[in-house]
């Protein structure tokens, strides 16, 4: 994937609500997506983010330009039915952008304003039915929540319920809106996301390098990025990875790629998966969070270091070893 190197008010627009205001470095790694995706014979797919949905049959979808809506995630994709009463929207939005609290599923359709307030301008009373119950798709964990909507305004239409599912996939929070009248319609199409599939993104190269906004703050650690190789020079003590039983007897191998932060004592104080087999993240998580480095010293002070590793996991090693 190319990455935009954008003039910082624009960088900052394409940033989501609490974005600016996450951890303690001086800078926010935000990924800007080189490309909406694509619709095919009512198929939607996106290479770049690794995500294919197929919307109900019938509908008419569209791909909005992009980026469309700043400030309110990507949108990926709209479709409304025939009769026009119900609709459904697909955004994704970079985790990379999103303070460390709402990198889940559950925190973010709580908290986040796209999830809490909906992407409409429109004024709507919203009343949240529940909590957000766990789903899992293709391995992946994602959450729904369900919403009672009500339009003001002198001409409002009948209340309408919303449905919402979110999942972090390849990097993005996936954020799936369904809307219809009545709640059993919104439930009923809430089974279109059994048509979701993952495949590892066309963008996890190793030598790509992320769009950086700097943010100053006095007093504030600096954070500096650097590559792979130059990370992996001043590593001091690794744990291999221990591979799963699940993904040997599924014969699952590859590569997960992970987003550290190295703090300055040398100590991984972050690491997120950007992609990798569902059956292989978390192992390639425990062990990288066991890494320590060489401290990074710049200008004559410490500094934090962001970078990505690739973690791989061979059936044939595995195997041998064991």
């Amino acid at each position: 994937m190319r990455n935009l190197l954008l003039p910082a008010g624009l960088c900052l627009a394409l940033a989501l609500p609490g974005a600016a205001q996450a951890g303690a470095s001086q800078q926010t790694t935000i990924r800007v997506l080189a490309a909406p995706g694509s619709l095919e014979n009512g198929h939607f797919f996106n290479r770049t983010l690794g995500v294919e949905f197929t919307p109900p049959a019938g509908w008419v979808a569209t791909v909005p330009p992009f980026p469309a809506e700043p400030g309110k995630g990507m949108p990926l994709l709209h479709a409304v039915s025939p009769d026009a009463q119900q609709h459904l929207a697909l955004y994704a939005v970079p985790l990379a952008g999103l303070p460390d609290q709402l990198r889940d599923p559950h925190s973010f359709l709580l908290k986040h304003s796209l999830a809490t307030r909906g992407p409409a301008n429109a004024p709507r009373a919203r009343k949240q039915l529940g909590e957000p119950a766990p789903l899992e798709l293709h391995s992946w964990r994602f959450e729904r929540l369900d919403w009672q909507v009500t339009q003001e305004g002198a001409a409002a239409p009948p209340d309408a319920f919303e449905t919402q599912v979110a999942g972090a996939v390849n990097g993005q929070m996936l954020l799936l809106i369904l809307r219809g009248a009545t709640f059993d319609a919104v439930d009923r199409l809430a089974d279109t996301v059994d048509s979701f599939r993952f495949l590892p993104p066309e963008s996890a190269q190793e030598d790509e390098e992320p769009v950086i906004i700097t943010q100053p703050r006095p007093g504030a650690v600096q954070r500096v990025t650097q590559t792979e190789t130059a990370l992996r020079a001043r590593l001091r003590h690794k744990v291999e990875p221990v591979y799963p039983a699940e993904a040997l007897s599924q014969n699952v191998q590859g590569d997960v790629l992970v987003r550290v932060v190295v703090g300055v004592d040398g100590h991984v104080l972050e690491a997120t998966v950007l992609s990798g087999h569902p059956l292989l993240n978390d192992a390639a998580l425990a062990a990288v969070q066991q890494w320590t480095f060489d401290p990074q010293v710049t200008d004559g002070a410490a500094v934090e270091v962001e970078a990505r590793i690739r973690v791989s996991f061979r059936l044939k090693s595995a195997r041998q070893a064991s």
